[in-house]
C-alpha cells in the first residue's frame, strides 16, 4: 500500500520543556514562546493534515507500528472521528506514572515482558 496524496500542515505537540519552565501554566506558555525544549528528549507527537478523511485508513496503515529508528516505532492514529482507537480498550491498558525522564519505549516494554505481548 502506498500514499500518493498531499501533506498539508504538520503540527508538533508534547515537546518536553526544560524542567525550569514546567512549574505553571503561565511559565509553559513563555518557555514554548522562548522554544526551551529540553535537549535529548526521547520522543514528540506531530498531526499531519492529510488531503481527505478517506486518507486516513491508508497513511495509518502505512505508519501504525513502522520502525523509525532503533530506538522508536511510530504509533499513528486518525483524530476524532477518524480515529481508529476511539474505543479504547480500558480494561486491558495501565498507567505508567512516575517514569524517570530518560525511559524508553524499550524498557517499558522489557519491564512488562512477563506479562505477555504489549500492543502499543
Amino acid at each position: 500500500t502506498t500514499y500518493e496524496g498531499q501533506l498539508k500542515p504538520i503540527w508538533f505537540r508534547s515537546l518536553p520543556l526544560e524542567s525550569r519552565w514546567n512549574t505553571s501554566n503561565e511559565l509553559r506558555k513563555a518557555g514554548r514562546i522562548k522554544q526551551a525544549y529540553q535537549e535529548g528528549a526521547g520522543a514528540k507527537n506531530a498531526y499531519v493534515v492529510l488531503r481527505g478523511p478517506e486518507d486516513v485508513p491508508t497513511v495509518v496503515k502505512l505508519v501504525n507500528n513502522l520502525k523509525a529508528d532503533s530506538q522508536h516505532v511510530l504509533r499513528a492514529d486518525g483524530v476524532g472521528e477518524a480515529a481508529v482507537l476511539k474505543k479504547f480498550d480500558r480494561k486491558r491498558s495501565v498507567f505508567l506514572g512516575s517514569l524517570p525522564r530518560r525511559v524508553t519505549e524499550d524498557d517499558i516494554r522489557w519491564v512488562l515482558s512477563d506479562a505477555g505481548v504489549v500492543d502499543a
